[in-house]
């Protein structure tokens, strides 16, 4: 498969990036075939990592039963719910503006998920890693048919500095989990505040343009995980990558079916080089060992 043919002129959004270091994207996505789910609590967002501080509707019981309620529930959001995050295109999501000199091209360049500049330095080990694309169709099937026995929550991230809901979703109604008990009550919980949870980041990430998937199940496993070989479309590395890593890109190519690409920037416009470099460094006999 080759989707890098015509990746400039989709329209319909359904490509989702995923930056990281190269000795994770080689070591563990790659050769494993898997990516991971995270537990809430190894986040970046000082939003989601820290602890809530909540707001206890009927506390006086005589049993407990609000401050159990808090403990528990922050053990539930920070290590069962787990997150996969990836970046998106802006197409669909807003215009971008390209000073200078501009045509159609170039302008849908920076649209792109895979042209992030800041992501490149902060996820991908300043520019030395790997962004890979997957089709968000077939990883939205791919997740509900692997985690059939989980609540699946998934959508675009929207970025606010606080709201009046993510106020209303710090009381926790102890009456209510009297009734209803602990589990119950969280599933409840997520139900309604799942949004809030979990699809809301502090405005400074804003240009990450996330799309996410969140897990939740009572499993005491600190990952999960799912399998990339149905859904991976193409693999771009970093424009300062190990070229000694070409002919390990090219083996792990083959055996997925993708032809892989090189970033890199002219004058500070995202270009795409072809797969012809690492042919170029396959027929030199470049290996992992010079």
């Amino acid at each position: 498969m080759d989707f890098f043919n015509d990746i400039f002129v989709h329209q319909d959004n359904n490509l989702l990036y995923h930056y990281t270091k190269k000795e994770t994207a080689i070591d563990e996505i790659l050769f494993n075939g898997k990516l991971r789910f995270s537990p809430l609590k190894e986040v970046d967002d000082p939003r989601e990592v820290e602890e809530w501080v909540w707001k206890i509707y009927n506390p006086r019981l005589g049993d407990g039963s609000g401050s159990k309620a808090l403990d528990a529930i922050n053990r539930f959001l920070r290590n069962n719910c787990k997150v996969l995050c990836f970046s998106q295109d802006l197409i669909g999501i807003e215009e971008i503006e390209v000073s200078g000199p501009s045509n159609y091209w170039r302008k849908k360049a920076y649209e792109k998920g895979f042209a992030r500049a800041r992501m490149w330095s902060q996820y991908a080990e300043g520019h030395k890693g790997i962004c890979f694309a997957f089709s968000k169709e077939k990883t939205i099937d791919a997740i509900k048919e692997c985690f059939k026995d989980c609540f699946i929550f998934h959508d675009s991230v929207s970025y606010m500095n606080g709201s009046e809901r993510a106020i209303k979703a710090q009381g926790i109604d102890s009456t209510q989990i009297k009734i209803d008990g602990i589990n119950n009550y969280f599933k409840s919980y997520l139900d309604e505040y799942h949004n809030t949870l979990f699809f809301e980041k502090l405005k400074d990430y804003r240009d990450e343009r996330e799309y996410r998937f969140v897990i939740y199940n009572e499993r005491p496993e600190e990952y999960e995980y799912i399998d990339i070989a149905d859904i991976l479309e193409g693999v771009i590395v970093g424009m300062y990558f190990d070229k000694k890593l070409y002919r390990c890109i090219n083996k792990f190519a083959s055996a997925y079916n993708f032809k892989p690409r090189n970033m890199s920037w002219q004058q500070g416009t995202p270009v795409l080089q072809n797969d012809i470099i690492f042919k170029n460094y396959e027929e030199k006999g470049t290996s992992l060992n010079k």
